[in-house]
């Protein structure tokens, strides 16, 4: 099974995540925002996928993936940022953040996110 940790301050967002993979193979863990998850990863870094919003209280999206970036123990999992505000510039920021596999931009369809996750640990696997 597949450990995904999902980082977002919108409890919404957060319970709508766990009633679409309630019945999957995934085992999810969640965490408010970028330090948070940092926490949690200090003590687990088995997570196969990460899932990250870009604008949070805290650490945002992209100071939670330039840290765990730069972080040879967590810089081996992939991550999927996530955001309703998209910006150019964002990509102009995290150019050198080779954890970044993809962006969803908010709303999304489930079956969106579904294939997404599923691609990633596909190629995650394969390599």
């Amino acid at each position: 099974m597949a450990k995904i940790l999902i980082i977002d301050d919108s409890e919404t967002v957060r319970d709508s995540l766990k009633v679409q993979f309630e019945s999957s193979n995934y085992i999810l863990s969640f965490a408010n925002n970028g330090l948070e998850a940092i926490k949690i990863l200090k003590t687990d870094k088995n997570f196969d996928l990460i899932i990250c919003d870009l604008f949070m209280d805290h650490m945002n999206g992209i100071e939670f993936v330039k840290a765990q970036n730069s972080d040879d123990t967590l810089n081996h999992i992939p991550t999927v940022i996530m955001t309703s505000r998209f910006n150019p510039q964002f990509l102009k920021d995290i150019k050198e953040v080779q954890v970044v596999k993809s962006w969803l931009v908010k709303p999304f369809k489930p079956e969106q996110l579904s294939l997404l996750i599923q691609n990633i640990l596909e190629n995650k696997e394969a390599s």
